[in-house]
Parts: C-alpha cells; structure tokens; sequence
C-alpha cells in the first residue's frame, strides 16, 4: 500500500512539473542530441522525453518478464528431471521386484517338482523297496 502511495505521488509530482514547465516556457527550447540542434516548444520536448521514459520502463518489464520466464522453466525442467529420476528408479525396483517374484515362482515350481518326482520314487508307508537280490 505504501509502495502505491508513493507511486501515485510521484506520478502527480511529474505531471506538475510537466504543466509548470509548459505554461513558465512559451518560447521554443533549444534541444541538442544526436549532432542536431532542435527548436521546439516545451510540450514536444515533455511528450518526447515521456515516450522515452515509458519506452524505458516497456524494456524493464520485458527484461523482469523473460527472466522469470527463464527462471519459471529452469524450476519445471529441475521439477521434470526430478520426476524422471524417480520413476526411473521406481521402473527399476519394480523390474527388481518382478524378477525376484519369478526368481522365487521358478525355485518354488522346482522345489515341488523334486518333491513329486520324489514321492514317486520314494516306497510309501510300510513298503519296503526291493533289495534285488
């Protein structure tokens, strides 16, 4: 709010600058720039050096405005790799999983099928098995 304030007095101070410069100077003012000597009256030379002045401040937001446009994308692209490295890393604990899983299923189907084919050959209760003799 205070910023605001301020900004508006500054604003109504440079008008009456501007409206006193205009009426105290009915004579034309002699400006210099650029190698030239330009006669004009004062309100072409307050509208110019506002132009000049609004141009400036068009410059300095478009410079504020893409450095946080930069800035904006850096954090996403930061934002993107990170969900990249963490999916990757979920990918690969998953993959981890998985095979694991298929490692266990595969020594679990072998464990039954040496229990079954031992069954098989094994006598069952109170059989014996022949000596061959």
């Amino acid at each position: 709010m205070f910023l605001l304030l301020l900004g508006l007095i500054f604003i109504g101070a440079a008008v009456a600058v501007g409206i006193d410069v205009w009426q105290e100077n009915s004579a034309h003012l002699t400006v210099q720039g650029f190698g030239h000597t330009f006669s004009q009256p004062p309100w072409v030379v307050i509208v110019v050096g506002a132009v000049c002045g609004a141009l400036v401040l068009l410059g300095l937001a478009l410079l504020f405005a893409g450095a946080a446009s930069r800035r904006r994308l850096a954090a996403e692209r930061r934002a993107a790799m990170r969900d990249r490295d963490r999916l990757v890393k979920q990918a690969e604990s998953d993959r981890a999983a998985r095979e694991q899983a298929e490692r266990e299923r595969e020594a679990a189907a072998a464990e039954a099928e040496r229990a079954r084919v031992a069954a098989q050959t094994s006598p069952g209760p109170g059989r014996t098995e022949p000596t061959g003799l």
